[in-house]
């Protein structure tokens, strides 16, 4: 079985390190450079067996993201890569949900085989994690950078339809609207599991009303306990969000949905599980159930807005 990696480039940054890291269990490496000449030619340098380049001189490259998503899915690759940046980020999560790709978060190495493995840095990188894959990885490398190899690699310019990516299907007008609204949000009130039924989530409505916070949610909330519709979840796969204040109610603190609030100012906490992994990320804790604490913190919220 030939085993090929997507990588894909939308800035500059780690590429030669991203693709070294790829060849060392591929292959067969590919590579998509969304971006202005300079960038294709950066990314030549890493020399991949294939190189991609989407001009974004007349659009944003965010537009190809259907085309290269397809182009990616199709190839039915081991791994997709890409680099920490919010271009490269954006067209990685739709080749990753296109080709139903396991998001792992970020990565520093991997290894691919009958399972995929990925190594990440923990503990403010004092540990080293490997999480396992059945099926298609999908990472963002945050590894070293490398030397280039001296030789480059052609660069053949895509040709896609960036327009057809710019339209919408009329019911999903709404929904657009909507996740555009979880995106600006000053400050957004996450749910997860362990808010433990639906019937509190009226509560949770209140409290966000109150400190005038836009709701979100973790993937399982979504898609398995179908308590909200998939555009309001937050995580790396779907909406990467940057408010003010993050408040994760029941919130486990998984990678995938951390990567997803990554570059909020402040993160609260509020799990059950004193190690539960979000007690490592968030900036203020608190560990109790969120159904006794959640009313509490709706008076004081209240008693703060008789303040004013």
């Amino acid at each position: 079985m030939n085993k090929t990696i997507w990588l894909i480039a939308g800035d500059f940054g780690h590429i030669c390190g991203m693709k070294e890291a790829a060849a060392k269990t591929a292959d067969t490496v590919k590579m998509i450079a969304a971006g202005g000449k300079q960038l294709a030619e950066e990314a030549s340098k890493a020399n991949p067996d294939e190189l991609w380049w989407y001009d974004d001189s007349d659009v944003p490259a965010e537009c190809f993201a259907g085309d290269i998503a397809e182009r990616i899915a199709s190839d039915r690759p081991q791994a997709i890569l890409c680099l920490d940046d919010p271009v490269s980020r954006t067209l990685w999560a739709a080749a990753a949900v296109k080709a139903g790709a396991v998001a792992v978060g970020t990565l520093f190495a991997l290894e691919c085989g009958e399972t995929n493995r990925a190594k990440r840095l923990t503990a403010d990188g004092r540990s080293v994690e490997t999480v396992e894959t059945v099926g298609i990885l999908a990472g963002i490398y945050d590894g070293n950078d490398a030397e280039p190899e001296g030789e480059t690699a052609e660069i053949i310019r895509a040709v896609a339809n960036a327009n057809a990516a710019l339209q919408y299907p009329a019911d999903a007008a709404e929904t657009v609207t909507e996740e555009n609204g979880l995106k600006n949000a000053k400050r957004v009130v996450g749910v997860g599991y362990g808010v433990g039924s639906k019937s509190e989530l009226d509560a949770v409505r209140e409290f966000a009303e109150l400190i005038d916070a836009q709701i979100g949610c973790s993937l399982p909330v979504a898609n398995q306990l179908q308590w909200f519709d998939e555009h309001q979840v937050v995580g790396i796969t779907h909406n990467r969000i940057a408010p003010e204040l993050y408040v994760a109610l029941g919130i486990s603190g998984q990678p995938q949905h951390m990567s997803g609030v990554r570059d909020a100012k402040c993160i609260v906490g509020i799990n059950i599980d004193p190690d539960a992994p979000i007690f490592k990320k968030c900036d203020y804790g608190i560990v109790g159930d969120v159904n006794t604490l959640l009313p509490l913190l709706s008076e004081e919220a209240k008693k703060l807005q008789k303040g004013k």
